[in-house]
């Protein structure tokens, strides 16, 4: 898996092991979608990430280049859903339980600073 460089190498994964294995299992999917975040984390430079059921923090590169004016107004609409701490570590709260649906929501957040 560390060969995986960007979504297009993931999506060819999955097919490959749809086409060897029949249905992927749900552990399987999920770790997939870890993937897929972590390729993002990766091109967003984000220097340390923690995912939870109910939160994902993030800790920026100096050199991420997000756009701070979206990452602040986030803030400011949503200050219980969105918050950066002393430690500059930018936190999430998902609005949902389920891992997949967490990891989309971040995901969406994240492309939208970019």
């Amino acid at each position: 898996f560390s060969s995986l460089g960007d979504e297009e190498d993931l999506k060819e994964m999955r097919v490959e092991l749809l086409d060897r294995f029949g249905p992927i299992p749900r552990e399987a999917i999920y770790f997939i979608a870890l993937i897929s975040f972590k390729i993002l984390l990766k091109e967003v430079m984000i220097k340390e990430a923690a995912v939870s059921e109910k939160s994902i923090s993030l800790i920026f590169h100096e050199k991420a280049e997000i756009n701070v004016d979206k990452l602040l107004l986030l803030i400011k609409e949503s200050p219980k859903k969105y918050s950066v701490s002393p430690d500059m570590r930018f936190k999430m709260m998902l609005t949902s339980n389920d891992l997949l649906k967490g990891l989309e929501e971040g995901k969406n957040i994240l492309k939208g600073l970019i």
